[in-house]
């Protein structure tokens, strides 16, 4: 009904950081909505 999705990010492995992945993954589980 009502849910609430809590999405914890961290980015510790720099030498795999994708620039903006957090905001396409938030942006992706909107969609879904």
């Amino acid at each position: 009904v009502d849910g609430k999705i809590i999405l914890r990010i961290e980015d510790t492995d720099q030498s795999r950081k994708v620039e903006n992945a957090g905001e396409n993954l938030i942006s992706t589980f909107e969609a879904l909505n």
